[in-house]
């Protein structure tokens, strides 16, 4: 199904759940996929009797010389690299999420 560059709603999830068969099962990285998507893809699927199983990593299997990921240390970019200070970016955030939740 081709899906379009910023797209809001989430057609796949009811194409995924027409399409695979009853008894199926949609693997997903459970690492990548966000909670809301999870409920959403879970009912949709459900709905169907087609199973979601978010416990696989997609590509163990076709990537087995995969690097691991890095175990340095984290640091902080600051200006020039960052366009913003760490505390703004924080409040930033902080606005966003407190906004998301009092909308509902």
């Amino acid at each position: 199904m081709k899906m379009t560059s910023g797209q809001q709603t989430s057609p796949h999830f009811e194409w995924l759940a027409q399409n695979v068969p009853a008894g199926g099962t949609v693997g997903v990285d459970g690492n990548v996929l966000g909670v809301a998507a999870a409920r959403a893809l879970n009912q949709a699927l459900g709905a169907h009797d087609v199973k979601l199983r978010t416990d696989v990593d997609l590509f163990d299997a076709i990537w087995p010389q995969r690097p691991s990921l890095p175990a340095d240390a984290i640091f902080e970019h600051t200006a020039p690299h960052a366009s913003v200070a760490r505390s703004e970016k924080l409040a930033q955030i902080r606005r966003a999420v407190a906004f998301h939740f009092h909308a509902r």
